[in-house]
């Protein structure tokens, strides 16, 4: 602490130093701390700024094209991996649709021989690939447009194991049997989901060896099941086709063996029989398929006019 004394001379006498008062000891404090401080100057150090306007715009910004980067990428993974459900109601009963994997990326095909795997090239527009038609609340068969063929997976240890083809006309087995889960397809009777492999292939099991069948969903399983509209000139034309079809099999005769056997021995029992059957689970599934294909179209016709 400075304290500033003052000599008062008087005259004939002794020079006397006179004690400093209050107000000079205030006064000469503050001007020796702050000696060059203007009151301006005072006022902004003793209320320093809080808010940078500029640094508030620019965080704004940012935090601006953050979110519409976000919302972007949550519409883009939304369009590319939403959940296929189709349900059996009779607004969803005879769809003609096309399958997509790889969150669209690939479609199923179905090559010269039968057998299913995925492209790159996507079928034309308007132009289903499968009928859908279900037997049940929860599974389905799904038909072949091109030939009229289901498609089924072929049980171990066949030649074709694991593999998907279109075989047969009438769903009558497990492995033409399937159903939706979650957003991947769910193979009855092999009891695992369909995946795809190496970008090419369709199979009933997983990635690893040795092959058993997939329990759970993966990138490879899931699917995007994409609805054609139909018009009633598409359904007759498959009801055309269908009525050649078991028209043909109706005309179809069991062909003579090579190596008949002997006289006296009994004539193989089934065969006939088989034949018949065959006859009939054709022509009943070829007619459900048909009704099921009608109920779809009215139902979307009914409701395109309310």
């Amino acid at each position: 602490r400075t304290v500033t004394q003052r000599w008062v001379e008087r005259p004939g006498s002794d020079p006397v130093v006179s004690a400093p008062t209050a107000r000079s000891v205030s006064k000469d404090k503050s001007s020796t701390a702050h000696p060059h401080r203007a009151p301006s100057t005072e006022k902004s150090a003793l209320h320093p700024q809080l808010i940078s306007w500029k640094r508030l715009g620019c965080e704004c910004l940012v935090l601006l094209l953050l979110i519409s980067w976000i919302l972007t990428l949550s519409a883009l993974f939304a369009s590319r991996f939403s959940e296929c459900r189709i349900q059996n109601t009779p607004q969803n009963r005879g769809r003609h649709v096309n399958i997509h994997a790889w969150g669209g990326i690939l479609q199923w095909q179905i090559g010269s021989n039968g057998i299913l795997f995925v492209s790159r090239q996507r079928a034309p527009a308007l132009n289903a690939t499968f009928h859908i038609e279900w037997q049940g609340k929860e599974w389905f068969c799904l038909r072949d447009l091109a030939s009229l063929k289901l498609v089924e997976v072929v049980p171990p240890p066949a030649a074709e194991a694991w593999m998907l083809r279109t075989k047969h006309y009438g769903c009558s087995t497990a492995v033409q049997l399937f159903a939706l889960q979650g957003r991947s397809l769910f193979s009855k009777a092999i009891g695992g989901f369909i995946n795809v492999r190496d970008l090419e292939h369709l199979r009933a099991h997983g990635d690893a060896q040795p092959w058993q069948p997939l329990h759970r969903e993966t990138k490879g399983t899931r699917i995007f099941v994409e609805e054609i509209p139909t018009a009633m000139n598409e359904v007759a034309e498959l009801e055309r086709r269908l009525l050649e079809l078991i028209a043909k099999i109706e005309g179809r005769r069991p062909e003579p063996s090579k190596n008949p056997p002997p006289r006296g021995s009994a004539s193989p029992p089934a065969t006939r029989t088989d034949l018949q059957s065959r006859k009939s689970q054709t022509l009943a599934y070829g007619l459900q398929a048909l009704r099921e294909s009608a109920k779809g179209v009215l139902a979307q016709q009914h409701n395109r006019t309310k």
